[in-house]
């Protein structure tokens, strides 16, 4: 006996496979280095996006300047914010930083930011679940 999909489960499939491509992409982008530098993403997930790259120097008001500037003129209704950086697959200061940074910006177009994954070598997060 088959049991009927429910309505939100291929949306939810296609944004997983979407999450895998991305994580495959930093992966290929990380072979052969040491160490990458840590880059927030706007755009389609495991497509066209916007790369800003983390500066510690940058203070959250300028974060969330760069980000308004990436999502201006975007669908943020299918736009999605992500950083890509090296270390622990565990929450760090410059994770939260940037999450905040990104609900702000999104805040200004009056959306609401819905995830704000971070994806290392080793797996990947969401930071708002």
């Amino acid at each position: 006996m088959s049991h009927p999909v429910p309505v939100t489960e291929p949306r939810r499939v296609i944004a997983d496979r979407a999450l895998a491509r991305a994580a495959a992409a930093f992966r290929r982008e990380c072979r052969g280095r040491r160490t990458h530098p840590t880059t927030v993403r706007v755009g389609t997930l495991g497509g066209a996006h916007l790369q800003i790259p983390h500066d510690p120097d940058l203070d959250g008001p300028m974060c969330t300047d760069l980000l308004e500037m990436a999502l201006e003129g975007l669908d943020l209704t299918v736009t999605d914010c992500w950083m890509t950086r090296p270390g622990e697959l565990a929450p760090g200061d410059a994770d939260f930083a940037w999450c905040t940074s990104a609900r702000t910006a999104y805040g200004r177009f009056d959306h609401r930011l819905t995830r704000f994954l971070v994806i290392t070598r080793t797996g990947w997060f969401d930071l708002l679940a």
